[in-house]
Protein backbone atom coordinates (compact mmCIF):
# COMPACT_ATOMS: atom_id res chain seq x y z
CA UNK A 1 0.00 0.00 0.00
CA UNK A 2 1.13 3.51 -0.60
CA UNK A 3 0.10 6.83 0.96
CA UNK A 4 -1.88 5.24 3.83
CA UNK A 5 -0.93 7.32 6.87
CA UNK A 6 -3.60 6.74 9.53
CA UNK A 7 -5.79 3.77 10.42
CA UNK A 8 -8.57 4.02 13.00
CA UNK A 9 -10.26 0.79 14.02
CA UNK A 10 -13.73 1.25 15.45
CA UNK A 11 -14.88 -0.31 18.71
CA UNK A 12 -16.22 -3.77 18.08
CA UNK A 13 -13.52 -4.84 15.65
CA UNK A 14 -12.00 -8.04 17.06
CA UNK A 15 -8.99 -8.90 14.92
CA UNK A 16 -6.26 -7.49 12.71
CA UNK A 17 -5.42 -10.08 10.07
CA UNK A 18 -2.13 -11.55 8.97
CA UNK A 19 0.02 -9.09 6.99
CA UNK A 20 -2.90 -6.64 6.98
CA UNK A 21 -0.63 -3.59 6.71
CA UNK A 22 2.64 -5.25 5.75
CA UNK A 23 4.83 -2.89 3.76
CA UNK A 24 2.74 0.23 4.39
CA UNK A 25 5.84 2.38 4.69
CA UNK A 26 3.93 5.67 5.08
CA UNK A 27 1.72 4.37 7.88
CA UNK A 28 2.30 6.71 10.83
CA UNK A 29 -0.61 6.25 13.29
CA UNK A 30 -2.89 3.34 14.15
CA UNK A 31 -5.65 3.48 16.77
CA UNK A 32 -6.42 0.08 18.28
CA UNK A 33 -9.54 -0.11 20.49
CA UNK A 34 -9.65 -2.50 23.44
CA UNK A 35 -12.10 -4.72 21.53
CA UNK A 36 -9.25 -6.05 19.35
CA UNK A 37 -8.26 -9.32 20.95
CA UNK A 38 -6.15 -10.77 18.14
CA UNK A 39 -3.33 -9.36 16.07
CA UNK A 40 -2.15 -11.92 13.53
CA UNK A 41 1.38 -12.57 12.34
CA UNK A 42 3.16 -9.75 10.55
CA UNK A 43 0.13 -7.46 10.69
CA UNK A 44 2.43 -4.43 10.87
CA UNK A 45 5.61 -5.85 9.36
CA UNK A 46 7.70 -3.36 7.41
CA UNK A 47 5.78 -0.37 8.79
CA UNK A 48 8.94 1.15 10.21
CA UNK A 49 7.70 4.40 11.72
CA UNK A 50 4.13 3.44 12.62
CA UNK A 51 3.00 4.30 16.15
CA UNK A 52 0.24 2.15 17.64
CA UNK A 53 -2.16 4.02 19.94
CA UNK A 54 -3.81 1.31 22.03
CA UNK A 55 -6.90 1.88 24.13
CA UNK A 56 -5.91 -0.96 26.47
CA UNK A 57 -3.72 -0.05 29.42
CA UNK A 58 -1.33 -2.92 28.69
CA UNK A 59 -0.74 -5.61 26.09
CA UNK A 60 -3.58 -8.18 26.12
CA UNK A 61 -2.40 -11.73 26.82
CA UNK A 62 -3.85 -12.83 23.48
CA UNK A 63 -1.50 -10.54 21.53
CA UNK A 64 1.87 -11.87 20.42
CA UNK A 65 4.94 -11.35 22.64
CA UNK A 66 6.26 -8.72 20.29
CA UNK A 67 3.74 -6.78 18.29
CA UNK A 68 4.91 -8.27 15.07
CA UNK A 69 7.78 -6.14 13.94
CA UNK A 70 6.74 -2.91 15.63
CA UNK A 71 9.41 -1.42 17.89
CA UNK A 72 8.02 -1.47 21.45
CA UNK A 73 8.93 2.24 21.69
CA UNK A 74 6.31 2.84 18.99
CA UNK A 75 3.45 1.56 21.13
CA UNK A 76 1.40 3.87 23.35
CA UNK A 77 -0.93 2.33 25.96
CA UNK A 78 -4.08 3.71 27.58
CA UNK A 79 -4.85 6.03 24.68
CA UNK A 80 -8.01 7.69 23.47
CA UNK A 81 -8.76 8.42 19.84
CA UNK A 82 -8.01 12.09 20.50
CA UNK A 83 -4.40 11.16 21.31
CA UNK A 84 -3.73 10.70 17.61
CA UNK A 85 -3.78 14.49 17.29
CA UNK A 86 -0.87 14.97 19.73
Amino acid sequence: CTALQTVIFKAGVLEIGEEAFKGCNDLAKVFIPSSITTIANSAFAQCGSAVLYCESSSKPSTWPASILGVDENHIRWNCALSDLND
